[in-house]
């Protein structure tokens, strides 16, 4: 009984002093004695796993490794951004287009005491604004001149009976808000004459010298229904020597 129980423990004793197995460790690039043509897995970079294949001269080749994205030697395609600059919040799409603006006016004028009607025809070309094409406005400008009529592309004239009124104009467009001004540069007032007398159809304009001088301004709102684009508001006339007046509405429309 004695022996059987010594004979246990020394099992026992042998069992427990057994060393675990060594754990497999993965072949180094190369070396080694190996069968040939024979794979095993091998260590890569990252702690990625490759593959390397047994040579014929019983030697392991290489590790192959994984190609690793938006590496050097294979870079992943990547779409290209592009910078749209600051985008103002809330801001609106534009759209208000150049060309030729067409329409009419009117107001009662009050000439050597008498009140007259004076109505005719205002006519602007609008054009893209070079010195903004490259540049967003600030949200804090007041005004921003999108679209500017045309250098000696504005026209206002009118007709009080046989006294003409004419002058050119200087302004723009804020496409933003909408919003429309433009000036009278130089308005001439007199006595109205047709440039080309045998032509029922010619322009009138007023004869040289003039009466007299006057100030105007145009301030009105761009708007779109459907194909239509309209700037309707309101003109101002002011002539300081006789203190003469005229407001009045105006509308015109880009012509196709």
């Amino acid at each position: 009984m004695f022996a059987r129980l010594c004979v246990a423990v020394l099992l026992c004793t042998a069992c427990s002093s057994e060393t675990a197995p060594p754990k497999r460790q993965l072949p180094s690039n190369g070396g080694g004695v190996c069968a040939a043509g024979i794979t095993q897995g091998c260590a890569c970079a990252a702690g990625s796993m490759g593959r390397q294949t047994c040579a014929a001269g019983g030697t392991w080749g290489a590790c192959e490794c994984p190609m690793q994205p938006n590496a050097v030697d294979n870079p992943v395609d990547q779409p290209m951004q592009f910078d749209a600059g600051p985008i103002q919040p809330n801001e609106p799409a534009r759209d208000c287009s150049p060309g030729l603006y067409l329409g009419t006016y009117e107001c009662e004028i009050s000439l050597f005491g008498f009140p007259v009607p004076l109505a005719g025809d205002v006519s602007f070309n609008l054009s893209i604004n070079e010195t903004t094409v490259d540049r967003e406005c600030d949200a804090a400008d007041e005004f921003c001149e999108d679209l500017v009529i045309s250098e000696n592309g504005g026209t206002l004239f009118g007709l009080a009976g046989l006294v003409g009124f004419e002058t050119m104009l200087t302004g723009a467009l804020d496409c933003r808000t909408g919003e429309f001004r433009a000036s009278g540069l130089g308005g001439r007032w007199g006595a109205a004459i047709s440039t080309d007398p045998n032509d029922p159809d010619a322009l009138w304009t007023v004869q040289d010298p003039p009466q007299g001088m006057f100030d105007g301004e145009l301030t009105g709102t761009h708007s779109t229904s459907g194909s239509t684009e309209t700037i309707a508001g309101d003109w101002n006339l002011h002539e300081s020597a006789m203190d003469i007046t005229c407001a009045g509405p105006f509308t015109v429309t880009l012509q196709p």
